[in-house]
């Protein structure tokens, strides 16, 4: 399959740290996990296609972000890709942080980061963890 540049070029990225991730959590054990900043999808996808049993949710505050992401990975079962203002809450065993913070406002940024922890701590089960 031919993809999208910025598709192909994060995939890439995504295989090593998958990699690097997978040594040290066993996903084996979950079942929901949200891909917090899930870009075009790379790990979410590749998440979704090693542990079939997982419900992989990947969002983004980007759009055209999610619309790569659903057109290249919309022939994995086991994932779903959404704007990140619709996110269940009290769903997810893991949510990776998916390079998120850097994004967000130079203003204030002590500040947001601890509110959208806290917002995201939400959407944990009561046993989650979260992965940075």
């Amino acid at each position: 399959m031919e993809y999208h540049p910025w598709v192909d070029s994060e995939r890439k990225f995504y295989e090593k740290m998958f990699n690097m991730v997978t040594k040290y959590i066993d996903f084996k054990n979950y079942s929901y996990i949200l891909d917090y900043g899930t870009w075009t999808g790379g790990f979410a996808s590749l998440l979704a296609q090693k542990y079939p049993h997982l419900k992989v949710i990947g969002v983004d505050s980007n759009p055209e972000a999610i619309i790569l992401a659903q057109k290249f990975y919309s022939n994995i079962p086991n994932i779903n890709f959404i704007i990140s203002n619709n996110i269940p809450k009290d769903k997810f065993n893991v949510i990776y942080y998916n390079f998120v913070l850097h994004e967000l406002d130079k203003k204030d940024t002590k500040k947001i980061i601890v509110n959208k922890l806290k917002e995201s701590y939400s959407k944990l089960k009561k046993e989650g963890k979260f992965l940075f």
